[in-house]
């Protein structure tokens, strides 16, 4: 199965779905790449000027560190998708543009889950001395495991870390990297076997589950530990052997493939149509455009009934209606939020010669006995208030008159900040003096 079909499957699930960078999308893709060796360069940049020996060897490990944080990071804005699932449309065109990318899964409310985030012993000795963790979903990741946990009703759980013990909580506010993603680590998440959502519901969480995901994390010694609930070992199963894997958990026939149009050309978009997955983003788009390009209200609905016989099946007139009316008042509000009020712009005589009468329109002198000739050009100095952008080619002295001119205006009696994204400060005083 591709990583779109997991991707599908998981939003069947009723879970929120976004993509997520990965090793194999930032080594095949140059977009991803020029971006990674541009962050890489600059983590390098920093350990040097710390002192760090740097070698083959310790750039190795930065990139291998970054890697492993990057194979978490979402690919889109995901916040919106904690408060609402993104449509069948948007996962298609993601993870066809993307079939490279990491899926994540984002857990509270919106999925109805909450995870246990288990990071190695330290962590299972924990639960196990809380009598252990029901029998629930688990995936092996590139250090633990992921307990998945229905999200309590009348609760409410957000995401927290807890260093002491390695045990995190993915709830409200967090997600989770899932199966087949490959972590940075160049290790693949797997459903344990046995223990895939195929296999098994999703379980209640224990009661000291409960605890530990809505109390402060206060587990550091064993007096903090003894004060969450633990329940009887008789009431739960332990999960101790995470080494035996099922890498084919979904092993189902391939979903029906279902065309993605977010990124058809809107003219074949319009005069094709599209299947029925796709009306609503499609939809949306259409009039849209039209909105855009000023053609008028009425005619835009006439076009678009027009342009929904095309769709296969066309959509009911009242769903259309709905769309169209809601970004139509979309376009207004936006339309009116925009308007600009050209009073703001009118200047009264009195605001002229208040300007006059206050420091608003004076004059910096920066060119002493250098740089008169520059001075004069600029009717006297710089105007207080205004900003100056000064270009050139590469090497043709941008710095060293900006220097000057920083010098002349300190000579003067003005203070002066510089900031430098090229040269560091001793650079920046040595072409100064």
């Amino acid at each position: 199965m591709k990583t779109i079909d997991y991707a599908m499957k998981y939003l069947d699930f009723g879970f929120s779905v976004i993509p997520i960078y990965s090793n194999k999308l930032i080594e095949n893709d140059p977009y991803f790449l020029e971006e990674f060796k541009s962050v890489l360069a600059t983590s390098i940049d920093k350990e040097r000027k710390k002192g760090a020996t740097i070698d083959t060897a310790f750039k190795n490990g930065i990139a291998t560190k970054l890697l492993i944080n990057y194979s978490k990071r979402s690919l889109v804005q995901w916040k919106k998708y904690s408060e609402e699932r993104p449509t069948t449309a948007e996962v298609e065109g993601w993870f066809r543009d993307w079939p490279l990318a990491n899926i994540g899964i984002i857990t509270g409310k919106i999925s109805n889950i909450f995870v246990l985030d288990v990071d190695g012993k330290i962590g299972e000795e924990y639960i196990n001395e809380c009598g252990g963790a029901p029998k629930t979903p688990t995936v092996q990741t590139g250090k633990g495991r992921h307990l998945y946990f229905k999200y309590p009703k009348g609760m409410e759980i957000k995401s927290s870390t807890c260093t002491n013990l390695k045990l995190d909580i993915r709830a409200d506010g967090g997600y989770v990297v899932a199966p087949p993603s490959i972590h940075g680590s160049k290790r693949e998440y797997q459903w344990q076997k046995g223990y895939s959502l195929l296999d098994l519901e999703i379980s209640e969480a224990s009661d000291w589950i409960i605890d530990f995901a809505t109390k402060p994390k206060k587990t550091s010694n064993s007096k903090d530990k003894a004060s969450v609930t633990k329940p009887k070992k008789s009431e739960v199963t332990t999960l101790t052997n995470c080494e035996e894997l099922d890498a084919n958990f979904m092993d189902i026939p391939d979903i029906p493939d279902i065309t993605n149009n977010s990124n058809q050309n809107i003219v074949d978009l319009i005069e094709q149509g599209c299947p029925e997955g796709s009306r609503n983003d499609s939809a949306t788009r259409v009039i849209g455009h039209w909105l855009k390009v000023g053609l008028p209200a009425e005619e835009v609905w006439s076009l678009l009934k027009m342009w929904n016989l095309k769709n296969q099946p066309p959509m009911e007139e009242d769903e259309l209606s709905n769309i169209f009316n809601s970004i139509l008042s979309s376009e207004a509000e936006s339309i009116k939020s925009d308007k600009i009020n050209l009073s703001d712009f009118q200047v009264s005589v009195e605001d002229i010669v208040k300007d006059f009468e206050t420091d608003v329109c004076k004059r910096f002198e920066f060119g002493a006995k250098d740089l008169t000739h520059l001075q004069k050009q600029l009717s006297g100095g710089f105007v207080g208030g205004n900003l100056y952008l000064l270009g050139g080619i590469p090497s043709s002295g941008k710095t060293a008159l900006c220097n000057n001119i920083a010098d002349n205006l300190c000579l003067n009696d003005f203070p002066v900040i510089i900031f430098s994204f090229d040269d560091g400060d001793r650079e920046l005083h040595f072409r100064t003096i």
